[in-house]
């Protein structure tokens, strides 16, 4: 469960790099994405999403999350390939 959120915030800006690269997305719009249905102050969350991505760059993924315009997001130059399942 330690992974939940760092999965569903690449999942997210995955999303958000398919749909508008170049766009960042903001630490609220993270938030609500790694922690849904939850409420916590500002700090609290900046801490969060700050952790979540701190372990995203961990495995490996420093080279292409980036912050830009006060939030996050796949850098533009990323490529984006999706694997879909045989069937």
């Amino acid at each position: 469960s330690r992974r939940a959120q760092p999965a569903r915030l690449l999942a997210e800006l995955v999303r958000a790099r398919r749909q508008a690269p170049g766009r960042a997305l903001s630490l609220e719009k993270l938030f609500e994405v790694g922690w849904p249905g939850e409420s916590a102050v500002l700090k609290a969350k900046r801490q969060r999403v700050h952790t979540a991505i701190y372990t995203l760059r961990k495995a490996g993924l420093g080279e292409v999350v980036e912050r830009a315009d006060g939030g996050y997001r796949l850098t533009p130059t990323t490529r984006v390939l999706e694997s879909r399942p045989d069937g």
